[in-house]
């Protein structure tokens, strides 16, 4: 009735038959034929990218403590596509931040912007590939938006673009002496 698991499932049943006759060539079959159901069941999980439901088959057939090589292997795949997932999450965030870069939304609005997402992923992997790239994409953009908020006297503008640009990691030359002109705006700003 293809109940494999559950208060009144296979899985149960087959258990408490294993421990009445744990040699029992029946029961020994019945065990075998279900942990390869279970086995199939957690790959095709894998290959439909369900790894939650995937990983609970795999604690399924792991309670028949058959096949330890054959569980191994299916964590492994799990853990891989794991691990695929989260890259290709990492790398649609970099997408973002890049496309907002693009569109000029460095820091605004705040849970859509190029600092945003960049955050996100420094705090996720900072080692990632691209990551740095980007980030100095980010700064040069940042020094540009404080270099025309300068020019504007828009001393606020200037001074939240200058944090962008150091914290991304802009180039020490670039910014050296903007700090300075940055501040001599805000304290040239009438009353």
């Amino acid at each position: 009735s293809n109940q494999l698991v559950g208060k009144d499932g296979a899985l149960g049943y087959a258990l408490s038959a294993r421990k009445l006759a744990p040699f029992d060539p029946a029961v020994v079959d019945l065990v075998g034929q279900l942990g390869t159901v279970f086995q199939s069941n957690a790959r095709k999980a894998i290959r439909a990218n369900n790894l939650d439901e995937a990983n609970r088959w795999l604690q399924n057939a792991i309670q028949l403590d058959i096949d330890r090589t054959q569980i191994a292997t299916i964590r492994a795949d799990i853990d891989a596509a794991r691990i695929g997932n989260e890259r290709e999450d990492r790398a649609r965030v970099l997408v973002l931040a890049n496309q907002r870069i693009a569109q000029g939304r460095l820091i605004e609005p705040k849970g859509d912007s190029a600092v945003h997402y960049l955050d996100l992923l420094r705090a996720d992997d900072p080692q990632f590939e691209g990551l740095a790239d980007t980030s100095q994409l980010l700064a040069t953009r940042a020094l540009a938006e404080t270099r025309a908020a300068i020019a504007a006297n828009d001393a606020d503008r200037a001074g939240a673009f200058l944090r962008v640009a150091t914290d991304a990691g802009g180039p020490a030359a670039q910014i050296s002496d903007l700090p300075a002109k940055a501040k001599t705006l805000a304290g040239a700003r009438p009353a």
